[in-house]
C-alpha cells in the first residue's frame, strides 16, 4: 500500500522509509480535523507534526529496518530496494516537553494537556490504521 522510494532514506539513515505513509497518514489527520505539517524526514524515519508552541505533538512513520543492516552491504545499498509488500511499518506518537519555563505550573499543564492530545492520537490512529483494509495491525513489540 505504501510504496517506497529508494532515494528517500538519503533525508533519513539508510533504509528507513516512510515517506508515504507519514504522507497517508497527513492527510488522515487533516481529515480529523488537524492541521499536520508536510512529512519531515528525521535520522529514525518520517514525522508528521500536529502542534507545536509549548512542546510538540507529532506521529513517527518508518519501516522495520533492523535486517537491513545485516542482509544488504554499502555496495548492494545503490540497487537495493525493499520489497514493500513484505515490509512491516512502525507508526507511533510521540510528544516533546516544554524542557524549561519560569512558571513551573504552566509548564506541567501544558505537559498534561499534551499527553491527553496523545492519548487521543493513539486512539485515532488505531482507528484509522484498523478501518484500512490493507492494513494488518500487529501487536506492539
Amino acid at each position: 500500500m505504501f510504496r517506497i522510494d529508494p532515494k528517500e532514506d538519503e533525508e533519513t539513515n539508510p533504509f528507513c522509509y516512510g515517506r508515504s505513509l507519514a504522507t497517508w497518514l497527513r492527510a488522515r489527520l487533516a481529515s480529523l480535523g488537524y492541521s499536520p505539517e508536510e512529512a519531515i524526514p528525521e535520522d529514525f524515519g518520517w514525522i508528521v507534526v500536529l502542534s507545536r508552541g509549548w512542546g510538540v505533538l507529532w506521529v513517527g512513520c518508518v519501516n522495520d529496518h533492523l535486517h537491513s543492516y545485516e542482509q544488504v552491504s554499502r555496495e548492494m545499498k545503490a540497487s537495493y530496494v525493499p520489497d514493500a509488500e513484505r515490509i512491516v511499518w512502525n507508526v507511533w506518537v510521540a510528544v516533546d516537553k516544554p524542557m524549561w519555563s519560569l512558571n513551573v505550573a504552566k509548564r506541567r499543564a501544558r505537559i498534561q494537556q499534551l499527553e491527553q492530545q496523545a492519548t487521543k492520537l493513539v486512539g485515532e490512529l488505531l482507528a484509522i490504521l484498523s478501518t484500512e483494509p490493507s492494513i494488518e495491525l500487529l501487536p506492539a513489540k
